[in-house]
């Protein structure tokens, strides 16, 4: 009559283990030096109440966070901010990391990496500010290696649904994938300039008022 005793051990020892995930935020470890790595699936998110939080403000409130067990990183329109954060941990040789979210119609994109409860680097982006070199939200970052850290992201939008697809890649991954995006995005704006260019000589020739308007549609995309 020992089964009975040892199945409740085992129960006991499983339980916990399959609520840990409703309550527990995994650490991502970066260990492959040639592969992107999707963060969205491991975000806990803080909804700002009212007005604005500092990142110290934020820091204080970390067991606010909830979980977010959603495939989908859509968050909806929200008329306040929405704080979210990853665990990561550089396990690689490689320093060099850059974070992008994919989604470019963000107004407010603010990035603040902690380190033992201070910030290490920090970067303010989205269409509305200044700092957003690339077409995307991106953070460039030197991590350190086999240190613990927490990613901290605000993001605020007006005029778009909350989306953050949030992924982290290697520098030398990043740069040729921005090199590819570039072009591409190159030869969709330069073969607009030229149908453009096209439709203007050719109201000139005829004299269409239509052809006004079409150059007038493509000017506008």
């Amino acid at each position: 009559m020992r089964v009975i005793p040892l199945i409740w051990t085992l129960l006991l020892l499983v339980l916990p283990a399959l609520w840990l995930p409703a309550s527990a935020q995994t650490t991502i470890q970066l260990f492959d030096e040639d592969a992107e790595v999707e963060l969205s699936g491991n975000f806990a998110f803080y909804a700002e109440p009212d007005g604005p939080l500092t990142i110290s403000e934020i820091l204080n409130r970390r067991r606010e966070f909830q979980w977010y067990t959603e495939d989908n990183p859509n968050f909806g329109f929200r008329e306040n901010a929405l704080w979210l954060t990853n665990k990561i941990s550089n396990v690689s040789s490689l320093r060099r990391w850059v974070f992008t979210i994919n989604f470019s119609q963000l107004d407010k994109v603010d990035f603040y990496l902690v380190s033992n409860s201070e910030v290490i680097l920090q970067s303010h982006q989205g269409k509305l500010q200044a700092e957003q070199s690339y077409r995307i939200p991106t953070l460039r970052a030197d991590l350190p290696i086999a240190t613990p850290l927490e990613l901290y992201i605000r993001v605020q939008s007006h005029s778009s649904s909350l989306i953050v697809p949030l992924t982290v890649s290697p520098e030398p991954m990043h740069s040729k994938a921005t090199q590819i995006d570039s072009i591409m995005w190159g030869l969709f704006y330069g073969g607009l300039i030229i149908l453009a260019v096209y439709n203007l000589v050719l109201f000139f020739g005829v004299r269409e008022p239509s052809l006004i308007a079409y150059v007038g549609y493509i000017i506008a995309v």
